[in-house]
């Protein structure tokens, strides 16, 4: 990534988000919604929940990775960052 800057490397100094072709919407009804990422599994950008209210669906944030940088091409390629989604 052209914005890492080694200066501020740490364990959690590269953050990627969701890949778009990996996000779905799920409904649960015409006013409760929420994001799903097949890569990472995660949920986010819930719509229609209320704080007090009891869900089995929670929110895990804007980040599909959230960890050390590498500029090692085999992680990269371990992890199939570079390849697009089939889902």
């Amino acid at each position: 990534d052209e914005s890492f800057d080694p200066a501020f490397a740490g364990r959690k100094s590269c953050k990627v988000q969701h890949p778009d072709a990996c996000v779905h919407t799920d409904w649960e009804s015409s006013k409760r919604s929420w994001d799903h990422c097949r890569r990472c599994d995660a949920t986010f950008n819930l719509n229609g929940f209320h704080s007090w209210g009891r869900h089995n669906v929670s929110d895990d944030g804007e980040w599909c990775f959230e960890g050390e940088h590498t500029t090692d091409p085999r992680v990269v390629a371990e992890e199939k960052w570079d390849e697009d989604p089939d889902y």
